[in-house]
């Protein structure tokens, strides 16, 4: 079985680990894989971290011990990088509290995004939801501040030519902590997106965060919250690695999530299209009724929602078994999505779009068709 097979092979068992799929389609899985050799192993282990699903696999084996189907030796190396995960996730929140306490004894406002927030609000462990990184949302006046914080902490500076593009087309800042031989950034963000594309009212955003921890450490309501996952989201073109769709479906089961305040405010910001197309992603990867609900009443237009239902069904077939980063993801898919996520008029795609759809699920880009693309609908983003 060559690597592309092993990765599907995986990404079937993932599927249907997160999904809660019967026991005997699980079992029927497991069989599949009596026939693979150490090296093969080798190629699934390695899908499973670039998922970020050792910790929900291992802790899945832990559940059911009576489920046997790795050699023990594959069994041992997936126990060791459970381990390393473990210290490293232990690691940072020590160095999380660290930073809380620095920062208050400053009295410097963050709210902390993301990850290191969801790990520890809306999951049972924060082994089932893993972070690299810690982001953090501070205003504008406050960055230099927040740097010289970090740097007080540990923290080093990111090459320069990195730094210029973050602050240029991502609003943040990282800077890098590799002590003890644990390397992860922190990202400082003055602003949530870029103002040429979205409408956000980053006023009204630090106004409706809420205390988490005590009055120093605020975080995003949940509505914000919600939206700020879809931005993060169509800022990597969709493409995230397996576990993080379920961060939205987590966030509406376990936080006061208001639907209608949600998507009056995604009209707002204008990212109707990104909000729904981010639900309808987890939607497929997470099967869950509380995702249902919302896409039932979500108000998008027939004809938007047909043109994103082609582009999203067929996305997610072609990239199940491919978890790859957005250097990876092909240009056309690109174009297609900031049309998509844009509230771009689609009558301007026509008939082609079936086109489109069959170009991004063979991961083909014919010649000179993203320059003509881009000259067929005027005002497209970049």
């Amino acid at each position: 079985m060559d690597s592309p097979q092993v990765q599907v092979l995986c990404s079937e068992y993932l599927d249907a680990l997160l999904c809660g799929a019967p026991e005997e389609r699980l079992e029927a899985l497991r069989e599949r894989h009596a026939s693979l050799s150490v090296a093969e192993w080798q190629v699934w282990l390695q899908h499973v971290q670039d998922a970020d699903a050792v910790m929900y696999v291992r802790e899945h084996l832990s559940a059911h011990p009576e489920v046997i189907f790795m050699p023990a030796e594959v069994l041992e190396v997936l126990e060791q990088k459970h381990k390393r995960i473990q210290t490293r996730l232990a690691y940072m929140l020590e160095e999380f509290q660290k930073l809380v306490r620095a920062l208050g004894e400053k009295r410097i406002s963050c709210i902390f995004l993301k990850g290191v927030y969801l790990s520890q609000a809306v999951y049972k462990s924060v082994t089932q939801r893993p972070f690299r990184d810690i982001d953090i949302l501070c205003r504008p006046c406050d960055v230099k501040s927040v740097m010289e914080t970090a740097y007080g902490l540990g923290y080093g500076p990111p090459p320069p030519k990195l730094q210029h593009w973050l602050e240029r087309c991502y609003f943040e800042v990282p800077v890098v902590h590799c002590a003890d031989r644990t390397h992860f950034l922190l990202d400082i963000h003055w602003h949530l997106a870029p103002s040429h594309r979205y409408r956000i009212d980053l006023g009204g955003v630090w106004q409706r965060s809420v205390p988490w921890q005590g009055e120093a450490l605020r975080v995003l309501c949940p509505e914000d919250l919600l939206l700020h996952l879809a931005l993060h989201a169509a800022k990597s073109y969709f493409a995230l690695p397996w576990t993080r769709w379920d961060d939205f479906a987590q966030v509406l089961r376990t936080l006061p999530v208001d639907v209608d305040v949600l998507t009056a405010r995604a009209e707002k910001w204008r990212m109707r299209t990104v909000l729904y197309t981010a639900l309808r992603m987890a939607a497929l990867w997470t099967p869950d009724t509380v995702l249902d609900k919302v896409l039932d009443r979500y108000p998008i237009s027939p004809f938007r929602k047909a043109a994103l239902e082609k582009w999203i069904v067929c996305d997610s077939k072609r990239t199940r078994s491919s978890w790859k980063h957005i250097e990876a993801v092909p240009r056309l898919r690109k174009e297609l999505v900031n049309v998509l996520v844009c509230d771009h008029p689609l009558a301007s795609l026509g008939a082609e779009f079936p086109r489109f759809c069959k170009w991004l699920r063979y991961g083909s880009e014919p010649r000179g068709e993203v320059q003509r693309w881009r000259k067929t609908w005027p005002g497209l983003a970049g």
